[in-house]
């Protein structure tokens, strides 16, 4: 039995997106979170092998850190500027969670973010690639989806708002 990478981050996320086994959906019909890679290939239906690899590529993805504290926004902001990056804070909430205000309103520089459903995203994903991209989420663990799937898509040093 070979057991999980216990320093994957926001484990339900990757559980959910990458390998479509709800937690909650666990949850709710008693079963238990998988211990290793052989319960999850049983849960996912992918081979071993494959949830290896799907395993590994995300363990690669967030090799640097992926978050960014709310408290360290506004340094990361002037590494960026000061290395000839756009620095972009990327809000991939929906609409409706955007109207709840932003949870960046507050920092110094007048920060804005550039709403995902404001812009046309593949044209936008195509010119990203030497930005210093922050993506704002609903919570810690959809920004971090964002920023994985950014960095998966070419912009590598995406990251997500801690708030």
């Amino acid at each position: 039995m070979t057991v999980f990478l216990r320093n994957m981050n926001h484990w339900n996320a990757v559980l959910r997106e990458i390998f479509l086994v709800p937690p909650a959906l666990l949850a709710s019909s008693g079963r238990p979170l998988p211990e290793s890679v052989e319960d999850l290939a049983g849960l996912s239906g992918l081979s071993v092998d494959e949830v290896r690899r799907r395993l590994a590529e995300v363990d690669a993805l967030q090799s640097s850190p992926v978050e960014v504290p709310a408290r360290e926004l506004e340094s990361l902001r002037a590494a960026c500027v000061s290395s000839g990056q756009e620095f972009v804070l990327l809000d991939v909430r929906s609409r409706a969670a955007r109207s709840g205000g932003s949870p960046v309103s507050g920092f110094a520089g007048g920060m804005r973010p550039v709403c995902v459903h404001d812009i046309h995203f593949a044209e936008w994903l195509r010119g990203a690639a030497n930005s210093c991209v922050v993506t704002v989420g609903r919570d810690v663990d959809h920004a971090w989806s964002a920023a994985m799937y950014l960095r998966s898509h070419g912009i590598p040093g995406a990251r997500a708002l801690d708030p």
